[in-house]
């Protein structure tokens, strides 16, 4: 009696197709889970957020990942012409391919009265454009109410920037990774946080000298 020992070809392509897909997603969740960790070593050494860290929290708080996602650039407005020394002055900072500026427009201003500075809040809100240079558009990445206040915003690499401030009480540290098109979102324990820290002194002593 002979025995039909041939594999069911279709469930062999099943097979091959199913172990294929498990190896694409499990490479997908290790290049996110790498991508993430890259981020986290390099935006909680930054000068920026330890200068945030150390004025507002105990030194055992720690910078902690919420939820990372994906993110689209939508056109904003149109920019005009503009010529790139102005973009990438020092108040409008551009990543060093000099492809994307970051223009920040704070809700705040530092007020000098007989050599004592004070805080003046100018409008509710506060935001973050992305210039791009080559195409002449800008866009609002973000932006708060009067619920919060954006801090600062620099750039973490040559394609990826961070956004930093407060928002309803808690602190927000989101990163903009535009080669990835995904945006991170930190924050760090409110129960860490110095019960004597002062919001206005911090932005005197951080804008009244060059970062």
């Amino acid at each position: 009696m002979m025995v039909n020992v041939t594999p069911n070809f279709n469930t062999f392509i099943y097979n091959k197709i199913f172990y294929f897909l498990i190896i694409i997603f499990t490479s997908l969740f290790f290049e996110c889970r790498t991508l993430k960790t890259n981020h986290s070593d390099k935006i909680s050494q930054h000068y920026q957020i330890k200068e945030f860290l150390n004025y507002f929290y105990f030194s055992d708080a720690n910078v902690k990942l919420i939820k990372t996602e994906n993110f689209s650039l939508q056109n904003y407005s149109s920019l005009g012409s503009f010529p790139i020394i102005d973009l990438c002055s020092l108040n409008k900072k551009c990543n060093e391919y000099k492809t994307y500026s970051i223009i920040f427009t704070p809700n705040f201003s530092i007020k000098k009265i007989k050599g004592i500075s004070s805080i003046s809040i100018e409008s509710p809100d506060s935001f973050v454009d992305l210039i791009d240079i080559k195409n002449n558009l800008y866009y609002r990445m973000r932006q708060t109410g009067t619920e919060g206040m954006i801090y600062s915003t620099f750039w973490l690499s040559e394609m990826a920037f961070v956004v930093f401030g407060i928002e309803s009480g808690k602190c927000f540290i989101e990163i903009f990774d535009l080669n990835e098109n995904i945006k991170i979102y930190y924050t760090v324990n409110n129960s860490k946080i110095k019960p004597n820290a002062n919001h206005n002194f911090y932005l005197i002593n951080k804008y009244s000298h060059k970062d």
